[in-house]
């Protein structure tokens, strides 16, 4: 029975558990870490193998047309009783704190709610290989989530501009 955190650029380790990085090259004695590629994880398990896959900050960075196919990919590796948990910006909360002006406290200025937002949404200021491609709101991946056979939703919130949706397989 195994447990996967997927990660990017060795953020968010997590120790009990195989972290899925495709940019690691790290070892590090403490952590399990594994480069490899998170729309294919048969590399790393067998479907339903797994008691619980976290992804936290991945479908953002993913082809937007290939999103639900891979989500998909990692509910068949969850086993009875597992869970899966995503995590990522929410872009309706976003919207809606720049529309309302309560992105950054009331003594930021316009220009720097735009750059709030930006930041949060796109990634602004790493490199420019490494932004986002694109964000999902938490009805969004609750639909996505919602359509997977045997599956039942645990939790959905947002929180700080992120959502975070988890599902449990029940058979």
């Amino acid at each position: 029975m195994a447990k996967l955190n997927m990660i990017r650029n060795n953020v968010g380790l997590l120790t009990g558990y195989i972290n899925v990085d495709p940019y690691s090259s790290t070892t590090d004695k403490e952590y399990d870490i594994r480069t490899a590629d998170y729309r294919h994880l048969d590399s790393i398990v067998d479907n339903s193998e797994c008691t619980e896959i976290i992804a936290n900050d991945i479908t953002d960075y993913m082809e937007p047309h290939e999103v639900e196919r891979i989500i998909h990919h990692w509910a068949g590796k969850i086993r009875r009783g597992g869970i899966l948990v995503v995590i990522g910006i929410d872009i309706m909360e976003v919207a809606k704190g720049l529309a309302y002006g309560t992105l950054l406290d009331k003594t930021e200025n316009p220009f720097q709610q735009i750059q709030k937002a930006n930041m949060l949404l796109h990634n602004a200021g790493g490199e420019i290989w490494n932004g986002r491609r694109h964000n999902l709101s938490l009805d969004a991946v609750v639909h996505i989530l919602g359509g997977l056979a045997g599956f039942k939703l645990e939790q959905k919130t947002v929180n700080d501009y992120r959502y975070c949706v988890v599902v449990r397989r029940t058979s």
